[in-house]
């Protein structure tokens, strides 16, 4: 995929996580614009995925002593515990090796 493609797929899905999250962080219930990777966006099996997106304040993304990139084990706990369906379907679709195309993602985000 070129690097174009990739940064068109980052924005639609910063997008459609922003709407579904209406602008509030998961966490804290602040207003939030920081989009969080459970699984970071190296694995592109997950990268675009809907269900490995959260809206997180500033705060709780990389400030705080407790946010999600402070403490990935103890945040990846809290977000088993609170989306367990999406945790289960992040984590069955991770180690899939997928040869996604840029319309089979923009299918995916769009589906």
């Amino acid at each position: 995929m070129k690097k174009s493609e990739i940064n068109k797929l980052d924005k639609i899905w910063r997008g459609k996580i922003n709407d579904r999250d209406m602008a509030r962080c998961q966490f804290c219930g602040e207003s939030g614009n920081n989009c969080h990777h459970i699984v970071g966006r190296r694995n592109r099996s997950t990268r675009w995925l809907l269900d490995n997106g959260l809206l997180l304040c500033p705060g709780c993304h990389t400030f705080s002593m407790f946010s999600f990139h402070q403490d990935p084990a103890g945040t990846m706990e809290w977000f088993r515990e609170t989306y367990p369906e999406r945790y289960e379907h992040i984590m069955a679709r991770r180690n899939l090796i997928l040869k996604q195309t840029f319309s089979d993602v923009l299918e995916e985000l769009d589906g």
